[in-house]
């Protein structure tokens, strides 16, 4: 819309379906824009003459009142009543005082620019604070406008609008928008974040942010409810980490016990600080402190503090802040904590569970004993694990297991019973949980544990017996509790847990070895007799027992398995017992009938072992072991992969034995002859991949 070659403005006519505007119908828009440019035009003279109308009927009217009106008071009030008729604002007449006695000293010199520039013929609108009547200061928006007098500026005329209000009202406002923002914030960073430690810099900083402070702190009470521990500082409260507090001791103490703010304008003096032995500092930077209670309904779990370097008062403003934030930090720090009890009591069980299993499923101790430093540290968050168990030969405890340290110290670290924290414990049969070694007289230093924890050294220790009964077997250990000073109450009844399970895996492993120890000795002792028949057999299935069990692990076949082989290798024979000495013994080539007594060995192994529950298993191995790939071996001629994997073991090292050393009938063959034999039988008589194997083992190097 275009008038006299100016842009008043424009003129949208849209389409709801796709349309070109033709010639015609752009040229009809062009008139139409016009048309309402002029219309606008007009309505805008129109209205301006309307005002220029009223204005110089008004100042007709009151140049006609104020000739009549001779004494200088009325005319002010008439002045006065005319500038709240046209402006809507109530006009304050403060007479017989100039300005300059009315604006505070500090706005002055800023309200004398504002008249001078009226006095040079400009019209003004400002705030100014000025001292009303009462003497109370008050917050005024002014306007201010030129006296003219044929022609020129003689004064100035101005009116003020009493704002005190609206502009504590602002204020107020304000201050409560930056308070939510503050604490929206605050809300949002809350939420991001896991874990109470990684909270507490979040608060802190945001508090000391919020109320332009310079450090802070805060403290939690302990399980107890009875003490204060500082758990995060910035800038000089960043020294009070770690410090305790009883209880209403000091300010921290009395703000929990009281559950009020406690604001300290002058803190090196204030009577309620003190200093704590504990913590040696005396915070000599701080001028100015508050501190506030954190609490969730009407219980209070700690106290935060905001100090400034500088002296410094507090409004009540920033006190009502820093309670809102104390009261969501406390909210957060609660549901994070009850969050990782329920997280840790879930580890716990879990953990429990895992060593229940393990105690029920394991009868081998260097089974526990591999799984004992792991389970322990991960239960209680742990840097570094022991575990010692109690030599009756060698009357000293001996470490049998470590996590953070050297493995080589396995054997090698031993204690007397009542040396060190460890013999301490043992002989003690209680747990020791000790916060700070370096303090306890019963801690035996020892550097080379230490080499590979975090900071090469152990501060804090949790050690625990192993018991069975009124049975001590050793004592399990724990050290440098991770993400936190000292280990815990909690942890404490964990690792007793852990400790009293793990004891009874390791006698239960014991028995178990005691029992094995007997059967295998047992077994060795036949196999002995057996071979013992033939003086060139002798030592052969101890032999053939230590080379399978050497090929299978290397298969990586897992203990129980590899312990049935071993007594499959060591009774493979064991049916020969049937077998006639004639025959065993004799050098001259056997004939049909003898072979036959010689095939039917293996059957006998098995009948032998029949009624052995235990060894059921093997009795498939043991009956096949003379079973050749090709299928052309004994009893039942079974062929390639149908042939258990354990007999075709037995049976390459059976042969390779056999090679390698005296028989009646001939001399021992070269470790070399032997290689080449098993090559040349291997997918014939012997499972190829199995011989390959075999030869490539390093025993025969």
């Amino acid at each position: 819309m275009i008038w006299e070659g100016h842009t008043l403005g424009f003129l949208t006519l849209s389409s709801l379906v796709p349309h070109r505007p033709s010639a015609e119908e752009a040229t009809a828009y062009h008139l139409l824009a016009e048309r309402a440019a002029a219309a606008l035009v007009n309505a805008r003279l129109h209205q301006s003459l309307r005002a220029s109308e009223q204005e110089y009927r008004t100042l007709v009217e009151n140049a006609t009142e104020l000739i009549w009106t001779l004494d200088t008071e009325g005319r002010y009030t008439f002045v006065n009543r005319q500038v709240e008729e046209v402006s809507g604002q109530r006009a304050e007449n403060w007479l017989g005082t100039s300005y300059a006695s009315l604006i505070p000293p500090e706005d002055l010199a800023r309200v004398q620019q504002i008249f001078q520039e009226t006095l040079d013929g400009k019209s003004q609108s400002f705030e100014t604070r000025a001292f009303g009547p009462d003497g109370v200061l008050r917050y005024l928006s002014v306007n201010t406008t030129p006296l003219y007098r044929d022609g020129k500026v003689v004064g100035a005329i101005s009116f003020g609008r009493d704002v005190t209000a609206q502009k504590e009202a602002e204020a107020a406002l304000q201050q409560r928008m930056t308070e939510l923002s503050t604490l929206f914030e605050l809300s949002s960073a809350l939420r991001g974040v896991e874990g109470v430690e990684h909270l507490l810099p979040v608060i802190v900083n945001k508090a000391v942010e919020a109320c332009h402070t310079d450090c802070g702190s805060l403290s939690l009470l302990d399980e107890s409810g009875e003490i204060l521990v500082c758990r995060y500082g910035t800038g000089a409260r960043q020294n009070l980490v770690g410090a305790r507090l009883r209880l209403g001791q000091g300010i921290s103490g009395w703000v929990a016990r009281s559950g009020t703010p406690y604001v300290s304008p002058d803190f090196q003096h204030d009577p309620l600080r003190v200093f704590n032995p504990e913590t040696p500092t005396r915070l000599p930077e701080i001028a100015s402190d508050v501190c506030v209670p954190l609490r969730i309904g009407a219980q209070v779990v700690g106290a935060m503090h905001i100090s400034t370097y500088a002296p410094r008062i507090f409004t009540e403003a920033e006190i009502r802040l820093l309670t809102a934030i104390a009261d969501m930090a406390a909210s957060a720090i609660h549901r994070t904590a009850l969050f990782e009890q329920l997280e840790h009591r879930v580890h716990e069980l879990s953990t429990l569970f895992d060593v229940s299993k393990m105690v029920t499923a394991t009868l081998r101790i260097e089974d526990v004993l591999e799984f004992v430093g792991g389970a322990a540290t991960q239960a209680v968050h742990a840097e570094g694990c022991t575990l010692f168990l109690w030599d009756e030969r060698e009357q000293h405890l001996v470490m049998r297991a470590v996590v953070g340290a050297p493995q080589e110290l396995i054997g090698q670290v031993k204690y007397r019973a009542g040396e060190g924290m460890i013999g301490w414990v043992f002989l003690e049969g209680r747990a020791a949980n000790v916060p700070n070694v370096s303090a306890d007289p019963r801690w035996k230093p020892e550097p080379e544990q230490e080499t590979r924890l975090r900071d090469g050294k152990i501060h804090s220790v949790l050690i625990a017996p192993l018991r069975i009964g009124e049975k001590t077997l050793g004592a399990l250990g724990v050290s440098n509790k991770i993400g936190a000073p000292a280990f815990a109450a909690s942890d404490e009844a964990l690792l007793t847990t852990l400790a009293g399970q793990i004891a009874i895996a390791i006698e239960n492993a014991r028995l178990y070895e005691d029992v094995r120890d007997l059967s295998v000795a047992a077994i060795r002792s036949l196999a002995a007799a057996i071979d013992a028949r033939d003086p060139y057999t002798r030592g052969h299935s101890n032999d053939v027992a230590r080379l399978a069990v050497q090929l299978a692990r290397a298969l990586g076949w897992n203990a129980a398995d590899l312990e049935m082989l071993e007594f499959a290798a060591l009774l493979h024979d064991v049916g020969k017992i049937a077998v006639p000495d004639a025959i065993l013994r004799k050098v001259e080539p056997l004939t049909p009938d003898e072979w036959n007594v010689i095939r039917l060995h293996p059957f006998y192994s098995a009948q032998i072992l029949k009624p052995v529950k235990p060894l059921q298993r093997i009795i498939p191995w043991v009956y096949h072991h003379q079973e050749w790939w090709d299928g052309s071996g004994y009893p039942d001629g079974l062929k390639g992969e149908v042939i258990p994997l354990a007999a075709r073991i037995i049976a390459v090292v059976d042969a390779f034995n056999a090679i390698t050393t005296d028989r009646p009938y001939r001399q021992a063959k070269s470790r070399e002859e032997a290689r080449s034999e098993l090559r040349r039988y291997a997918g014939t008589h012997f499972d190829p991949q199995v011989v390959e194997l075999f030869l490539r083992q390093a025993a025969l190097d």
